[in-house]
């Protein structure tokens, strides 16, 4: 549910200023933003399960930078090739 109201509000407002290009552009923005704090999750979960003892090769900046660039590259293809 929290994955989803972070790329609501954003495509909502883009909508609302700027038509279904603001609505696309920012589910995007929406999405790569709940993508980088969920990393920030799996990153330091990582990091958590590597002091235990467990193999885990995450980090933090890594797992939410790869995450939010992901769904920005997957953006900037959708907008520019409609």
């Amino acid at each position: 549910i929290i994955d989803n109201l972070i790329l609501f509000i954003p495509a909502i407002l883009g909508a609302e200023l700027f038509g279904v290009a603001g609505a696309l552009a920012g589910a995007i923005v929406g999405n790569a933003i709940s993508d980088a704090v969920a990393g920030v999750f799996e990153g330091s979960l990582s990091v958590w399960l590597r002091s235990k003892g467990i193999d885990a090769t995450r980090t933090v900046l890594g797992s939410s930078l790869g995450k939010m660039s992901g769904c920005l590259l997957i953006g900037i293809f959708l907008i520019f090739f409609q």
